[in-house]
């Protein structure tokens, strides 16, 4: 969780409680900016694919993906994009 940005904090610990357990499973991170939830689900055992419409974020949240946190990133929309069932 973020130590920089109070709201933030709180904002990811109650969208986890939420979430809750995603071990195993796979999840879209539609929207995912510059990454963080993409990094927090991979940490929880999920399998993430995200999809965001600006290359910027695409590029910052690149940055995040480890030999160690490994998720797929895609640039577009969902609009424009087919996932199986």
């Amino acid at each position: 969780m973020s130590k920089h940005y109070p709201l933030i904090t709180l904002e990811e610990r109650a969208t986890l409680e939420f979430i809750r357990d995603v071990q195993g499973q796979r999840v879209l991170d539609l929207g995912f900016g510059t990454g963080r939830y993409c990094v927090l689900l991979v940490q929880r055992g999920a399998n993430v694919i995200g999809i965001d419409p600006s290359l910027k974020m695409l590029e910052h949240a690149k940055q995040k993906v480890t030999s160690t946190c490994q998720f797929e990133l895609r640039h577009g929309t969902l609009e424009k994009m087919s996932f199986p069932g």
